[in-house]
């Protein structure tokens, strides 16, 4: 059963709970684009460290929230987050889904993220659209809605993610850093 972070007490249970999608999302460890304020998208750059600070509280969330299933990003820094987080725990079913891939920033890949640079990239033609983006996240969130799901992505993804939560959550993550995250039918 999952716990929304910002109460100190589990939801309750209840018939429909089987109509709710309940995610603890986790961004991924950091990574020397993330230390550079860099934007990475694709580029299947590896973590270098994990802020242990904020693990210590996914591990402590994870352990209360008991998901069913884990889902990661394809790309390699979720992929080595996941693994260290499956050394403390099982799961049922640990699943690689390409729908959780970074938004592809295109020529921006590498390039310091600027005010300048975050107007231009939406302009850009060889960046991922956000209409793209959206229908990656809908057909994320049919294809695992009324389920418990930890979830290894990352950060643009996470801020369409939240766009459909009715729960009142963090705006971005840092790396290693989780939200529970509640999505109902509307």
């Amino acid at each position: 059963m999952f716990f929304n972070t910002i109460s100190t007490q589990p939801p309750n249970s209840s018939i429909d709970d089987f109509l709710v999608m309940k995610a603890l999302y986790v961004r991924h460890g950091l990574t020397q684009y993330s230390i550079d304020n860099k934007f990475a998208g694709c580029r299947d750059i590896p973590i270098v460290g994990l802020n242990e600070e904020e693990m210590k509280k996914t591990r402590e969330l994870i352990d209360k929230c008991r998901p069913e299933i884990i889902l990661s990003s394809p790309l390699i820094r979720a992929i080595q987050t996941k693994d260290e987080i499956m050394k403390s725990f099982n799961f049922d079913l640990s699943i690689v889904e390409p729908l959780l891939k970074e938004r592809n920033f295109g020529c921006f890949e590498g390039e310091l993220k600027t005010e300048l640079n975050r107007d231009l990239l939406e302009k850009d033609k060889s960046v991922e659209d956000l209409t793209n983006l959206d229908i990656r996240v809908n057909k994320f969130i049919k294809k695992y809605y009324g389920m418990s799901i930890l979830v290894l992505g990352h950060s643009a993804f996470y801020r369409r993610f939240i766009i459909h939560s009715q729960s009142i959550v963090k705006e971005s993550l840092s790396c290693c850093e989780s939200q529970y995250v509640e999505i109902e039918t509307s």
